[in-house]
């Protein structure tokens, strides 16, 4: 492109749904960042998708994609060329469901029994569906005659950034030391069992905080009112939160007078 005004062109961001949560209109945040906005006579430097992004599913294997345009014109007159470094920071609403299959009975401090499908402390598989925060870790464990302890670790497992819901209502996509890490959780059972985490606030749904991406949170769950024979239960887990990413690319202005 030329300076001094020549050339009109379109700075554009495109944004690659490869996970299986549907991005709804508004819910990715882009902002443009590394360039002056007045050189580039840009009228704004954050914008917002205006349609729905779709996810992974059988019959769309990529998932959905939308673009983002900026249209753009460098207006300084340069005695030389020069190359620029755009930034281009992108915010979007995300969530991850999780699966863990629990052991559970009313009485979980009697004897396990051969016949019983599962037992309490053995090692948990965990699921997830394609995002880049997992849980990564599920331990079970008696706490009581009526009470299991269920300890999971929740992870990063992606490149970008982790922010509490709420951070896409923000004006620019941008990094935040105060909400980075931040991470809505929301766990229930098939049974409806009463799910109790000091972390949540002795709640089964509340934000934790990933520290050097990763975070640990313990849950007790009243079985009481479950049947006196052993069986297995769903565990879910969703995970609710703004992931950001940034990428770069070089831009090559010339003097339109040479």
């Amino acid at each position: 492109m030329f300076d001094a005004g020549i050339d009109k062109f379109f700075i554009s961001v495109q944004f690659d749904n490869q996970g299986e949560h549907p991005i709804d209109t508004g819910e990715v945040l882009v902002t443009l960042d590394g360039i002056n906005p007045t050189t580039y006579s840009l009228a704004a430097v954050s914008q917002r998708n205006i349609g729905l992004v779709e996810r992974v599913t059988k019959d769309q294997p990529t998932g959905g994609f939308e673009r983002v345009d900026y249209e753009a014109q460098y207006k300084s007159d340069l005695a030389a060329d020069i190359q620029d470094t755009l930034l281009a920071h992108v915010c979007y609403l995300y969530k991850t469901n999780s699966l863990t299959q629990l052991c559970l009975r009313k009485d979980v401090t009697t004897r396990a029994q051969d016949t019983d499908v599962c037992q309490i402390s053995d090692p948990k598989s965990v699921g997830n569906s394609g995002a880049p925060v997992h849980v990564v870790n599920v331990l079970e464990k008696p706490a009581g005659k009526n009470k299991v302890s269920v300890t999971m670790t929740i992870q990063n497992v992606g490149e970008g950034e982790v922010y509490e819901p709420a951070h896409i209502n923000r004006d620019r996509c941008e990094s935040d030391e105060f909400d980075q890490g931040r991470v809505g959780v929301t766990i229930t059972t098939d049974t409806n069992a009463p799910i109790i985490c000091p972390k949540l606030s002795n709640s089964n749904k509340g934000i934790i905080r990933l520290v050097n991406n990763e975070g640990t949170i313990s849950c007790l769950i009243d079985t009481s009112n479950l049947h006196t024979s052993t069986s297995q239960e769903v565990y879910k887990v969703t995970l609710d939160y703004v992931y950001k990413e940034t990428i770069s690319k070089s831009i090559n202005v010339q003097n339109a007078a040479v």
